[in-house]
Parts: structure tokens; C-alpha cells; sequence
């Protein structure tokens, strides 16, 4: 079996990557409510270990069961499911199953959205039940019309990884190390006992440990180049897969 270690396709698929990493800003989120803040070190690295590896074992077992056993090679759909006749008991299952995943998930990411929106313009993630409401009501809308609409959610996965991943992982990182070191900023993140802490004001952020000093030439290029992938990753989403 002949298996390509980078193809044509690559920079396609790595917006799906990016997103991967875009959604790790939710994480602070969901731990800072944590009851012992002792232990988030631990609890992030179970969540990642055990993320990683259900990621493993989908994608190993997905590609042994579609390489052959009478599936269109090289025209995988972008959801598998549809590949699958509607009698299909297994298929069935497994949509019961995804709609239970759903239910769970679907109310987690909203919350996660709201609480980062509602935050930046009301200083709170709950500033009345009225505007919840419609926010709800809003993005409940819009996902079901695309999925009516454009049901490839591989592409959809792409497009939004790509550009949120442009600001949030390739961008805004960038301009706050390239803005620190200008400043010699300190900045602290842990505390005596090792444990991971969330700052509660810019105060507590800056503190404690000095970074390098400002950055000389080399430093700002290689810098300038990590914006600059995220920006290609973002231009070839919109390439069609027949012109690579």
C-alpha cells in the first residue's frame, strides 16, 4: 500500500486542522469554573490525551474501512453517512447516535460562543434573558439553513477553521509576543504550587517573570511568516481541489 507522507491537497485540509486548534480558546472557559483550580493541569491533560485519542482510532479505523470494501476510492463524501444506504441498519444506529452527540454538544458550543461575544460587548454572559433568547433563536437559524442549504460540512469545517484560525491561532499570538517583547512586558502563568492560573486583570497577567528583550530584525521576519501561512491556508480553501 502506497501512502503519500504530504500531497497536493494539504493546505486544503489543514483549515480543518486549524479549527481543531481555533476551538482550543473555549478551554479556558470550561475550566475556569472548576471547582479545584489545583488540578486543571491534570484535568487539561486527560481531556487532551483522551480527545486525541478517539481522533486516533476514528480516523485509523475510517480509512482501513474505506479503503476498498466496494467504496468509491479518491470520492470519499464529506459525510460518510451518505454513503450508506437509507436501510442501512449500522447507518441508522449511528445517526442515533449522532443526534444524541448533538443534543449534548450542540448547547456546549453555543454557550461557549455566547459567553465570548456577550462578554466583549456586555461584560457578562447572560446580560438578559430576552437577548439570550435571540441569540439563540438566531444561530439555531442560521446553522440549520446552511445545513439545508450547503450540507458539505467538510468544506464548511474548512472555510470557518481557516479564517477564525487566521486571527485566533496565526495572527493575534503573533502581535501579543511581537507587542510584549517591544514592551519587556513580565507576564506569570503558574503559581508557587505549579498550578494553571487565569489572570483576573492585566495587572496579575504582567507580572513576575521578564521576557526577551525587543525582537532584532530575523526575529520580526520569522514572525511575519506565521500570519502569512495562516493567510495561504485561508486562499487555498477557496482553490478548487481540481487545479492542485
Amino acid at each position: 500500500m502506497h501512502i503519500e507522507l504530504f500531497e497536493k491537497g494539504f493546505f486544503i485540509t489543514a483549515g480543518v486542522l486549524t479549527l481543531s486548534f481555533f476551538v482550543h480558546n473555549c478551554v479556558i472557559l470550561i475550566i475556569k469554573n472548576n471547582r479545584h483550580e489545583e488540578n486543571n493541569v491534570r484535568d487539561l491533560g486527560l481531556g487532551y490525551l483522551a480527545v486525541g485519542t478517539c481522533y486516533f482510532f476514528i480516523g485509523l479505523l475510517g480509512f482501513f474501512g474505506f479503503s476498498g470494501n466496494g467504496f468509491p476510492q479518491g470520492a470519499i463524501e464529506q459525510n460518510a453517512l451518505d454513503m450508506f444506504q437509507a436501510t442501512n441498519p449500522f447507518a441508522f444506529v449511528i445517526r442515533c447516535v449522532l443526534f444524541v452527540q448533538m443534543t449534548t454538544v450542540y448547547p456546549m458550543v453555543a454557550y461557549l460562543i455566547r459567553s465570548q461575544l456577550f462578554t466583549f460587548f456586555y461584560n457578562t454572559d447572560f446580560p438578559s434573558r430576552k437577548v439570550v433568547m435571540i441569540f439563540s433563536l438566531l444561530i439555531t437559524a442560521l446553522t440549520t439553513i446552511v445545513a439545508m442549504v450547503y450540507p458539505n460540512v467538510g468544506s464548511i469545517v474548512g472555510y470557518f477553521g481557516a479564517i477564525c484560525g487566521l486571527y485566533f491561532i496565526y495572527l493575534t499570538p503573533v502581535l501579543m509576543r511581537m507587542y510584549l517583547n517591544r514592551n519587556n512586558a513580565t507576564i506569570s502563568i503558574k503559581d508557587e504550587s505549579g498550578a494553571l492560573m487565569i489572570a483576573d486583570s492585566e495587572s496579575e497577567m504582567f507580572a513576575s517573570k521578564p521576557l526577551p528583550q525587543p525582537p532584532n530584525i530575523l526575529s520580526k521576519v520569522l514572525h511575519s511568516l506565521i500570519p502569512l501561512l495562516g493567510l495561504i491556508i485561508v486562499i487555498f480553501q477557496f482553490v478548487p481541489p481540481t487545479v492542485l
